[in-house]
């Protein structure tokens, strides 16, 4: 018993004596301690960008298919009626003394009227207008004050759109001054080529 407290007084008295230096003050001893690199401090993490948008290319532009078409959409227009001769026996509507035929549907139709074959005793067409949806005939009416002769003879005249309209149907038309300054009538332009105005 009394070994064994010898023996650990002076395993004692060697630790005291290798912490000591020569001047016999206790030295302390520090170690160098390495960082773990498998942690990271995260104020050294890299920052994040902002993500940017889609890329805008300045030659992109976007399509554009609005389209109108001259057909469907035409504007107003107007034109003069062009008189050609004629041997048609067309007999005019009794209500307006006219007759009213398509001969390219939407493009192109002909306005006949009868009368005397004296100059001013029969009414003449002088301008022909349309919004693509009715068609206004403008007319230079008989001159009542003339002697007119008793033949009676067909005139013809023609009308051509500049740009076509749709015909879907029959047209309305109205006649200005067919019968006389200020009568205004209203006829209908057949869908079908070459059917008479009833």
């Amino acid at each position: 018993m009394k070994k064994s407290a010898i023996a650990g007084t002076l395993l004692a008295a060697l630790a005291l004596a290798g912490c000591s230096d020569s001047s016999g003050e206790p030295t302390t001893i520090f170690e160098e301690v390495s960082p773990d690199p498998t942690t990271t401090d995260p104020t050294d993490a890299p920052s994040e960008e902002p993500t940017e948008g889609p890329s805008e290319d300045p030659t992109e532009s976007p399509t554009d298919d609005r389209s109108e078409d001259p057909t469907t959409v035409p504007p107003e227009q107007g034109t003069t009626p062009v008189e050609f001769d004629t041997d048609a026996q067309l007999p005019p509507s009794p209500e307006t003394g006219v007759t009213l035929t398509w001969t390219v549907p939407g493009e192109t139709f002909h306005i006949y009227t009868r009368g005397s074959s004296t100059d001013g005793c029969y009414p003449v067409p002088t301008e022909a207008w349309t919004d693509g949806e009715t068609i206004e005939i403008t007319f230079d009416p008989a001159n009542a004050g003339l002697n007119c002769t008793t033949d009676i003879v067909t005139y013809g005249w023609e009308v051509t759109w500049d740009v076509p309209i749709e015909v879907g149907g029959e047209i309305e038309v109205t006649l200005t001054d067919v019968l006389g300054m200020g009568h205004t009538l209203s006829a209908i332009l057949p869908a079908e080529p070459g059917a008479p105005v009833a």
